[in-house]
């Protein structure tokens, strides 16, 4: 018997929040469907818990300038940090956790 495999991703932004769902079939060729949300709330630089901004170096000589800060929020209210950072060989954007461990 052979199963198509079919895959949806769809990803809608509203209102600082992002919604993914995702369709797939399963053995008896039927559909599951899986839906995460985020929300995200900007964070002014300044205002970024301490050790976030130690894990860039922020404000330091070496370090990166960071020029957007989002605070997310998932399903299971797990938070992290997505940062816009700027150094002078380029710019990126890093995730990372309350305690400044960076996740990406």
């Amino acid at each position: 018997m052979k199963f198509t495999s079919l895959l949806a991703f769809s990803i809608t932004a509203l209102v600082h929040s992002q919604i993914m769902a995702f369709s797939f079939p399963d053995k008896q060729n039927s559909f599951s469907a899986v839906m995460l949300t985020q929300e995200r709330v900007e964070v002014k630089p300044d205002d970024l818990p301490e050790k976030v901004r130690q894990s860039v170096g922020y404000k330091t000589e070496l370090g990166w300038n960071i020029l957007k800060a989002y605070l997310v929020t998932n399903d299971d209210n797990s938070q992290l940090y997505e940062l816009y950072v700027q150094k002078p060989d380029g710019e990126t954007w890093m995730k990372v956790d309350k305690e400044g461990k960076v996740l990406n």
